[in-house]
């Protein structure tokens, strides 16, 4: 049996088979992609806040940044130096507003050029590359990782 290449949807960033036309978490179509572009949320508009993110961090470390995306929504928030939490309670950082996130879903931790995102006990885990975290990965600057529909992305 041969090998199965791999590609990555540009918008969640889960890795898919090459011979799949729609990803299985965020069931973007391969078929219907209109831009060649790495990344086409980058054409949608910033927010300051909206009904599915709700940031209340306010100061960054070392710039780290994470971009947050929802199907109608973009908005930028800093990490602090000591870091961040997302879930649906209101006392998170970022709160999404969803009963697919646990109440505290992730903790996010600023590295130099990456951040640590460690799981809380959620119910529905968060993933990175398609996968799982587990109990934490390292996500580098540029890649993104998902919470029940929500992308996340790092950036500087």
């Amino acid at each position: 049996m041969g090998t199965f290449g791999t590609k990555i949807c540009p918008q969640c960033g889960q890795e898919l088979f090459n011979d799949m036309d729609r990803c299985y978490g965020c069931l973007y179509s391969f078929e219907n992609r209109v831009s060649d572009s790495p990344n086409p949320l980058l054409s949608l508009p910033d927010i300051d806040g909206g009904e599915e993110a709700m940031p209340a961090a306010t100061e960054g470390a070392a710039g780290m940044m994470l971009r947050i995306s929802t199907d109608d929504a973009q908005t930028t928030v800093p990490v602090p130096a000591g870091g961040l939490t997302i879930g649906r309670d209101a006392l998170c950082d970022v709160v999404l507003k969803s009963r697919a996130v646990s109440k505290r879903h992730v903790r996010v931790v600023p590295l130099s050029s990456a951040v640590i995102v460690e799981d809380l006990g959620s119910t529905n885990p968060a993933c990175y590359k398609g996968r799982d975290i587990g109990e934490a990965a390292v996500v580098h600057v540029g890649e993104g990782f998902d919470i029940c529909g929500t992308t996340f992305t790092v950036v500087v």
